[in-house]
């Protein structure tokens, strides 16, 4: 229909910018608490350094102060980490799903029926619509994939790419794309 290719675009940008936020949410997220650990472990590090400088200074230049100092500044990164545990790593990156428009596919091409296809789309794809041109429904349909969900997934997305005008089946993917990797 008329508009449909905006209508994809924009509702590729929408859903685009919904995943952006919640990416970037996360990701926000992510780097506030390796923030935190940072800071909780610099704050560690800093009572262990200080715990040992009082201990050699109180023990001062005896025997037992110089065998004390050698030992604990000998071991070095090991023994601290064994009082106050390993330093922390970096932030964990977020990641986006893409989103699974199987979905969507199969409302538009049920919305549609046989009708809105040409003979040569129903040659090929038939077999996926029942003797009134309705879209089969769910176990029908996977068997008409014989069984096979990614069989059942490319014809929907096939179908769809087929309906309204040439550019329409990119038009909500590109949009998302661009949302997603450009902020909007």
């Amino acid at each position: 229909t008329a508009g449909s290719t905006q209508h994809l675009t924009t509702a590729g940008r929408l859903l685009g910018l919904i995943d952006r936020g919640t990416l970037l949410s996360t990701q926000d997220q992510f780097d506030d608490e390796a923030a935190q650990e940072q800071a909780a472990y610099s704050r560690k590090s800093a009572g262990y350094d200080a715990a040992r400088a009082g201990l050699v200074y109180l023990l001062g230049p005896t025997p037992v102060g110089s065998l004390f100092e050698a030992g604990i500044y000998g071991a070095g990164d090991p023994l601290k980490q064994s009082f106050i545990g390993p330093p922390p790593g970096p932030a964990e990156d977020a990641r986006l799903n893409p989103p699974e428009l199987t979905s969507h596919y199969l409302i538009s091409v049920a919305a549609a029926g046989a009708d809105a296809f040409t003979p040569e789309t129903l040659n090929t794809y038939g077999m996926y619509f029942d003797q009134s041109g309705q879209l089969l429904a769910g176990d029908e349909l996977l068997a008409a994939a014989e069984g096979n969900p990614f069989t059942r997934n490319s014809a929907l997305f096939e179908l769809f790419n087929r309906l309204g005008y040439p550019g329409n089946f990119v038009a909500f993917d590109n949009a998302y794309d661009y949302a997603v990797m450009n902020d909007g």
